[in-house]
């Protein structure tokens, strides 16, 4: 489950009493990719201006909030840097170690290794080959 901040809470309340007393209109269009046949959702841009809304469906929104959301050591519980990461698929690459062994060294689990080495997690950094 979602946890909610003070300002996210205040700003929902403020948007579902302004729809239900007709100061602000629900679209029941996607402002982002124009589709009809979704459920429609607000998204605040700003939690401290309420009432300013941008209405998209669920995909959009959910979109929206990925590419939002912090990435790689930026992430609340990154436990690697940017660096790890680049070597650890540097080394495995190169056949000089196991991903079981790379969990260990790293402290991490052998599966978050797997993800690594398979794009699954650190995708902004695919592409990074040299060992830095």
């Amino acid at each position: 489950m979602n946890r909610v901040s003070p300002e996210q809470s205040r700003a929902y309340n403020k948007v579902y009493h302004a729809v239900k007393t007709g100061k602000l209109i629900k679209s029941d269009v996607c402002n982002k990719c124009g589709r009809s046949d979704k459920q429609i959702e607000g998204h605040h841009e700003d939690y401290n201006k309420p009432l300013e809304i941008l209405w998209i469906c669920q995909g959009c929104h959910k979109q929206l909030r990925s590419d939002n959301s912090p990435k790689g050591e930026e992430h609340y519980s990154a436990k690697l840097t940017e660096k790890d990461v680049i070597s650890i698929r540097f080394r495995y690459a190169a056949k000089n170690i196991s991903q079981s062994a790379l969990a260990r060294e790293y402290g991490i689990s052998q599966p978050s290794i797997h993800g690594i080495l398979h794009m699954k997690t650190w995708k902004h950094l695919a592409g990074q080959e040299k060992d830095g």
